[in-house]
C-alpha cells in the first residue's frame, strides 16, 4: 500500500512539474507578444482609433 501511495505521489509530483514548465513557457510567449504588441501603436490616440475601427466594423 506504502509502495502505490509513493508511486501516486510521484507520478502527480512529475504531471505537476510537467504543468508548471509549460504554464513558465506559455507565460514567456505573452510577455513576448506583449512586447512586441506595444511597438504596434505609436500613441494612445491610435490606440483608441484601431478599437473604434474594430468595434464599428
Amino acid at each position: 500500500m506504502k509502495e502505490a501511495e509513493k508511486d501516486m505521489n510521484s507520478s502527480m509530483v512529475g504531471s505537476l512539474r510537467a504543468t508548471i514548465r509549460g504554464t513558465e513557457k506559455y507565460m514567456n510567449e505573452i510577455e513576448k507578444e506583449i512586447i512586441q504588441n506595444q511597438h504596434t501603436f505609436g500613441t494612445k490616440e491610435e490606440i483608441i482609433k484601431t478599437i473604434a475601427n474594430t468595434v464599428y466594423n
